[in-house]
């Protein structure tokens, strides 16, 4: 399959897509969107739906329709299901209606503990360069962060964290033969 082929794939029409923009304000940021439109040859744009960006109208309940450059777009970023992160990981917070890249200053753990059990969870502090903010984030609302390069993701999704294991599940146990009266 060639580039142009593995493009139309991965932004064909309905296919969910983060979309870039390199304004300020908005440098360093992911926001997600639906492609409604297919790659226009002519100009390289395909029209997008954004998810959580409003219409700048007066009925700003509609969502953010508009044109952006192909350059712009990637497949959404893949995600582990869970993921613990260390000091100084790069990552992508969700802040803003968007995904923006920061880096892990800070690990707060946190011990719960009830009449039942005793859990633990952790909170992040992420600095921003883009914006000098400090924010703390949950890890629900973190991601490692990923670049998308010439249709693979650097560093790539480790499988172990991604899906669940593949392997078979342990045979039924054997029940006994029914005793036999003699």
């Amino acid at each position: 399959m060639g580039k142009e082929e593995e493009e139309e794939e991965w932004f064909k029409r309905g296919a969910e897509v983060e979309v870039s923009f390199n304004e300020q304000g908005f440098r360093g940021s992911w926001y997600t969107g639906t492609v409604l439109r297919t790659v226009s040859k002519k100009n390289n744009k395909i029209f997008i739906e954004f998810h959580t960006l409003k219409a700048d109208d007066k009925k700003a309940s509609k969502p953010l329709r508009q044109f952006v450059d192909l350059v712009d777009v990637r497949p959404l970023a893949p995600r582990e299901l869970s993921r613990s992160f260390n000091l100084s990981d790069l990552v992508d917070a969700f802040h803003n209606d968007g995904w923006w890249e920061g880096t892990v200053t800070d690990v707060i753990h946190h011990h719960h503990h009830n009449s039942n059990n005793s859990t633990s969870s952790s909170t992040y502090s992420v600095f921003f360069r883009s914006s000098r903010e400090q924010i703390e984030f949950h890890e629900s609302d973190l991601r490692l962060h990923r670049e998308w390069d010439h249709g693979n993701w650097k560093p790539q999704l480790e499988p172990q964290l991604s899906q669940p294991p593949t392997s078979p599940s342990p045979p039924p146990p054997q029940q006994a033969p029914p005793a036999r009266d003699n």
